[in-house]
């Protein structure tokens, strides 16, 4: 009874109201029996009216759904391999790699394979999601040009327990049993020909007067670009012992000491000024900077020209930045050594095929190449010595 009575009280209300105040009395009396529901009281019950009207809706709502449409396939690879694809994770999408890649993709192409490229975008934990994905759709073969060189072990575990061969191209891999190939440039012969360049422009050989030199390394986890110092201090080392070659910052001494994170110049910044504030103390300036890269020299060139230097010291580099030849053309930078990235791609496509099972290849060292967990078998690009005399 007392529900019938609520009921009716609350229709005249509605009626009442929405006589007075059209539109708004019934917004008001909608929030009021929300109210009334929200404090425990009893709702009315739904009639057959209600139903009706819910089911139509329903009905509406169905009538208007678009017929299903074919989606296109636009992802790279499939999700289930049929054996016959091969997968890259690239680092950046620029000139050097779209170029690497689609040298690749021709090769294996005319050969029956399918090729899925992938680039990193310069992400760590997007090229370990691209490994991972290619070793659960177990393709055939896996390359991988790695943007950090330590990042990837846990990534390629599932391809070696998938038995799926890995080659690892320019960078290699660090730690992991994974890695059966690699594919790079001669980063030792690199080195010798810096420390050669550095060794004859000084002219140590028959130099009176003590010599200054300072050193910016690779990445510090760089195996690879470690061998590049090596080499180059194997040169230089008699003159250091000698005393005809020093340098005064004395409190980097190591390979791992005179690193640059990830070889990019702009981490070589505040060390850069670091160092050029002990020569200006010293009241004279480096006779020679050795630098791992172009990107390191070319920050090298940048802060001595912003600290006013009077001259540049002898200056090397390693790479095929377009930089690097200019500064070497406009006389700011003495020799860098230039990579061959169609070179790197054709020998990578052949280790691929290789590690397909298509062909067979002999590596060119299997000594030199240790990632920590094991030497891996390396194929080897050649490099060369570039300056103003010889520089296209």
């Amino acid at each position: 009874m007392k529900k019938r009575t609520f009921l009716l009280y609350l229709a005249v209300s509605v009626f009442a109201v929405s006589g007075l105040a059209g539109c708004a009395g019934k917004q008001e009396s909608a929030q009021k029996e929300q109210q009334g529901s929200d404090n425990g009281e009893d709702a009315p019950e739904t009639d057959a009216g209600g139903e009706e009207a819910s089911q139509n809706a329903n009905t509406a709502s169905a009538d208007i759904t678009p017929e299903p449409q074919e989606i296109p396939d636009v992802t790279p690879g499939p999700v289930e391999s049929d054996g016959n694809v091969v997968g890259l994770s690239l680092p950046e999408e620029n000139e050097q790699w779209t170029m690497t890649a689609q040298i690749i993709q021709e090769k294996l192409e005319s050969q029956g394979y399918r090729v899925e490229v992938n680039y990193a975008g310069g992400e760590i934990q997007r090229q370990q999601m691209q490994t991972e994905a290619m070793a659960l759709n177990k393709y055939k073969a896996i390359l991988v040009a790695p943007v950090n060189v330590q990042a990837l072990g846990s990534a390629l575990a599932q391809a070696e327990e998938a038995g799926i061969p890995v080659v690892s191209c320019e960078g290699l891999v660090m730690f992991s049993d994974a890695v059966d190939y690699y594919v790079g440039f001669d980063n030792v012969k690199a080195g010798t020909l810096q420390g050669e360049y550095i060794r004859d422009a000084l002219n140590l050989e028959e130099a009176g007067n003590t010599k200054y030199i300072e050193f910016f390394a690779g990445d510090p986890d760089d195996s690879v670009a470690q061998l590049t110092y090596e080499a180059m201090m194997k040169v230089l080392q008699p003159y250091l012992g000698a005393g005809t070659l020093a340098y005064r910052d004395d409190l980097r001494q190591s390979y791992m000491e005179r690193g640059t994170m990830n070889a990019d110049g702009a981490s070589a910044v505040t060390r850069i000024e670091e160092v050029y504030a002990l020569y200006e103390e010293a009241g004279s300036l480096p006779d020679a900077v050795w630098c791992y890269n172009d990107s390191i020299a070319a920050s090298v060139i940048q802060v001595f020209e912003e600290k006013g230097a009077s001259a540049l010291p002898v200056l090397t580099g390693f790479g095929t930045e377009e930089s690097a030849a200019d500064n070497i053309r406009g006389g700011k930078q003495s020799m860098t050594v230039k990579k061959d990235y169609q070179a790197l791609a054709e020998k990578a496509a052949d280790v691929l095929l290789a590690a397909a099972g298509q062909t067979e290849i002999t590596a060119d060292d299997t000594e030199t190449y240790n990632n920590g967990s094991r030497v891996v078998p390396a194929y080897i690009i050649d490099v060369q010595s570039v300056t103003k005399e010889n520089l296209g």
